[in-house]
């Protein structure tokens, strides 16, 4: 890898990381499984499971 990969990898596990110290919110969903919301420092995700299994999630960063 070269420099610009591992600075890249490296701001991705730092997001990664970010996304762990979030607050999570869990609400029923319209279908099937529960709706789960994210806040943090600078940073807010969403998540939908079904039996505790991730079908999809999305994080979005705040911070410019």
């Amino acid at each position: 890898m070269g420099k610009h990969d591992e600075e890249a990898a490296q701001l991705a596990r730092n997001f990664l990381d970010r996304t762990k110290k979030t607050e999570e919110s869990k609400y029923k969903s319209v279908g099937q499984g529960c709706d789960r919301r994210f806040t943090g420092d600078k940073l807010i995700g969403s998540s939908l499971t079904v039996d505790d299994k991730v079908i999809h999630s999305t994080f979005f960063n705040l911070a410019k």
